[in-house]
């Protein structure tokens, strides 16, 4: 106990222990090379869900009707003397920087690193696997962002805010499928931020990115892909009561339709429908509103491109899976187009017409959003965009969507019909701070005047077993089969097959499911479907490719 402290509390001594314990319950603590408090665990609430590794151990939490994911860190449970260790490791990397100081992040770090181990190894009694310990911690709270990088690195963590007034903020999180049902949940965190975090997370987010920061440029949005995060920053004028961040992160783990039919995001009939229009080249707008999974489910439709297709991927945040797909087998090209806030580089609207001087491909948009619109559109009513389109954008219905193309961003009505199905993504609420995903509709635009359109399911009886008892359906698959030059019952055979397809994956158990549903052997089981004989049965085809993947599958793993 402090002797402060022992001064000014009661002499009895059980009583003095009881008021040091409440104490320590209820402070927070903070090593004094970190910027950010951590409050200890506390009470009996009902534990969720507790993982982690030797350096941060996790617990989600449920208590007094709120959520809460719980740090342990390991640097915070430190004694005085691996605080000291640590905290003159900084001292001596901030007195020795390195000649280059105009060095990437992935650059700065190794030097952090290294220089840390040396000086560890010279310094400390400490073992080999505590010196590359200890030294990872320093280069997190030097060159990183500190204790939130627990987070940050977390593959369940989507979003992470911190609001202001920075001074006592607490941290607050979105978590992805953390159960396995494709809901996402808002929580707060232990971690309480102060000005000097603030001060320090804005530092590290301009030095990365080279802009300024400042009341003439209160916002500032980077990419920082060490953490597979896009950072807004924003400060005063625009926010009034000082700074605030918020990262948002992207999935590691590419999503594909099988995955989404898995966690119930979209229904096995509606994932057949859709893969069979990416292959016969349809023109898509996946709308919703932020946080729905619009990009997530974009990266899936990607994978159906079949691979003999040259794709284009136009994007602001490098958010689809390009390097994962290239690695796959696929001809992909990447154009990083220009946000609205950041005047360097090219604009979507360049970025676009440079893409159809570089013939036949799959062109696919991360958002479509501003003038860029009307040369899309152009460059679809004329044919000139080659294979499908496909691309994000903001609206909650198809009649929205049109709206906004028409009289916001001066897309002409007749330009918009060259899109064939616009889907809806849904977030629903369902309570204590638990959201869904769905996808609440799949619409043919039908050509006018006035322009209409058809919803085409989203419920198991939408679709039948041959597909073919929706008008809808069926007129969208006879306009898709005089483009693409495939027969129209080629194409009825494929999306029967499509629909068999997802059902047997729903039904498997979940280890060989998440086996199957990575990219590779997902790929392989899309590239098996492809052109199924005509004389065959669908069904009992499509079943056959997944068993005969199944046994393959631990023979390889």
């Amino acid at each position: 106990m402090p002797k402060v402290l022992r001064a000014i509390l009661p002499k009895d001594a059980d009583l003095r222990k009881d008021l040091w314990d409440w104490v320590c319950m209820h402070a927070s603590t903070r090593p004094g090379f970190a910027r950010c408090r951590v409050e200890p665990l506390r009470g009996t609430p009902e534990v969720l869900s507790l993982w982690g590794e030797k350096d941060c151990t996790k617990r989600l939490i449920h208590g007094a009707g709120v959520l809460r994911l719980e740090l342990i860190p390991w640097e915070f449970q430190l004694d005085d003397e691996g605080r000291a260790i640590v905290a003159n490791s900084i001292d001596h990397i901030i007195s020795h920087p390195p000649k280059d100081l105009d060095m990437d992040h992935v650059g700065m770090r190794t030097y952090v690193r290294a220089e840390a181990q040396a000086w560890l190894r010279g310094n400390t009694g400490l073992q080999e696997a505590e010196v590359s310990r200890f030294a990872e911690v320093v280069s997190r709270y030097t060159v990183g962002f500190g204790v939130l990088e627990h987070l940050l690195l977390e593959p369940l963590v989507e979003d992470l805010y911190i609001d202001a007034p920075p001074e006592g903020a607490r941290v607050h999180i979105t978590l992805g499928d953390w159960n396995g049902d494709g809901s996402i949940w808002k929580c707060d965190t232990n971690i309480i931020t102060s000005i000097d975090a603030m001060t320090a997370i804005s530092s590290r987010l301009r030095c990365l990115s080279g802009r300024p920061f400042s009341e003439m440029d209160p916002v500032l949005e980077i990419d920082v892909p060490y953490l597979s995060s896009r950072a807004t920053l924003v400060g005063p004028p625009l926010s009034p009561h000082g700074q605030a961040v918020a990262f948002r992160r992207r999935s590691s783990r590419p999503w594909n339709l099988a995955l989404m039919v898995r966690n119930g995001t979209i229904l096995p009939e509606d994932a057949a429908l859709l893969s069979i229009l990416v292959e016969s080249r349809a023109s898509i707008l996946v709308c919703g509103p932020r946080g729905s999974g619009k990009s997530s489910l974009l990266a899936a439709l990607m994978q159906q491109i079949p691979m003999e297709q040259r794709v284009l991927v136009i994007e602001d945040t490098l958010e689809l899976p390009v390097l994962t797909m290239r690695s796959s087998g696929f001809d992909i090209q990447s154009f990083m187009a220009r946000d609205d806030t950041d005047n360097r580089g090219m604009g979507y609207e360049a970025a676009i017409r440079t893409s159809l001087r570089m013939g036949e491909s799959a062109l696919i948009i991360g958002e479509v959003r501003g003038r860029e619109a009307k040369v899309l559109y152009q460059a679809m009513r004329t044919g000139r965009s080659g294979s499908c389109v496909m691309g994000t954008a903001h609206g909650d219905s198809a009649q929205a969507v049109m709206a906004r193309m028409v009289h916001d961003l001066d897309v002409g009505a007749t330009s918009f019909a060259a899109t064939d199905v616009v889907v809806t993504m849904s977030l629903d609420d369902n309570g204590e701070g638990r959201r869904s995903r769905k996808v609440k509709a799949i619409e043919s635009v039908i050509e006018g005047p006035p322009i209409s359109f058809i919803g085409l399911g989203t419920s198991p009886s939408a679709i039948c077993e041959n597909a073919m008892t929706d008008k809808g359906v069926r007129d969208l698959i006879a306009r898709l089969s005089m483009r693409c030059g495939r027969p129209s019952n080629a194409i009825e055979v494929d999306l029967s097959a499509r629909v068999a397809f997802f059902r047997g994956i729903v039904e498997l158990d979940d280890v060989l499911a998440q086996a199957l549903c990575s990219i590779r052997w997902y790929l392989h089981m899309t590239d098996a479907l492809h052109g199924l004989p005509l004389k065959d049965d669908p069904a009992i085809e499509a079943l056959d490719i997944i068993h005969s993947t199944s046994r393959r599958v631990p023979m390889d793993v």
